[in-house]
């Protein structure tokens, strides 16, 4: 799915929480793909959801990122 759509990205965390009370989501080379504005909101819609409980993403150098977004 595209996490860069607001509404479908937070109907999909709705839909899991009510599945988990401890959730890990996984993020390993997704981050790099989009926008500063998406990995905010996506951290936002994650830090609200009680049920997900841990997040794991890599980090990427900034000139990597530059690079992978064109």
């Amino acid at each position: 799915m595209d996490l860069s759509d607001n509404q479908a990205r937070q109907d999909l965390l709705q839909h899991i929480s009510g599945e988990t009370r401890d959730g890990v989501v996984i993020t390993e080379g997704l981050l790099g793909y989009l926008t500063d504005e998406n990995v905010e909101a996506l951290a936002r819609d994650l830090h609200s959801d009680d049920s997900l409980k841990w997040w794991i993403t890599d980090v990427t150098d900034p000139v990597l990122a530059s690079w992978m977004r064109g």
